[in-house]
């Protein structure tokens, strides 16, 4: 019998899966797990000329909490904070607009759901 996987390694499966579902929706890979002094940022995609940061929420099932209702004001803050810090890495972040998105991962990883939501917050 395998042994089970650790919430961090089913975190970043799900990042994965959700990484792969957005990169077939179009969106081009620009960083993983990008670390700021104020948090980190799951996903940093580019979407046309967007610059999109995702936070990627994965539950196994709805039952006790959806995946979207555990992104309080605090978490959306840091995440807001972290991606200025990205911003301002780019040669010319004043020409580039960005959005916030949120990706669920529910169920199983071999089949996951997801749930896309495009501009789920603002700065």
């Amino acid at each position: 019998m395998p042994a089970p996987e650790s919430s961090c390694t089913r975190g970043h499966n799900a990042e994965t899966a959700a990484c792969e579902y957005l990169e077939k929706s179009g969106l081009k890979t620009i960083a993983r797990n990008f670390r700021g002094r104020y948090g980190e940022i799951d996903l940093v995609m580019q979407d046309r000329l967007l610059i999109v940061f995702v936070e990627v929420r994965y539950r196994s099932n709805n039952s006790r909490l959806d995946a979207v209702e555990t992104i309080d004001t605090n978490k959306c803050n840091r995440i807001i904070k972290t991606a200025m810090q990205f911003m301002q890495t780019l040669r010319d972040p004043d020409s580039h607009g960005y959005r916030f998105d949120v990706v669920t991962v529910c169920g199983s990883l071999d089949n996951p759901v997801f749930d896309w939501i495009q501009d789920a917050f603002q700065a």
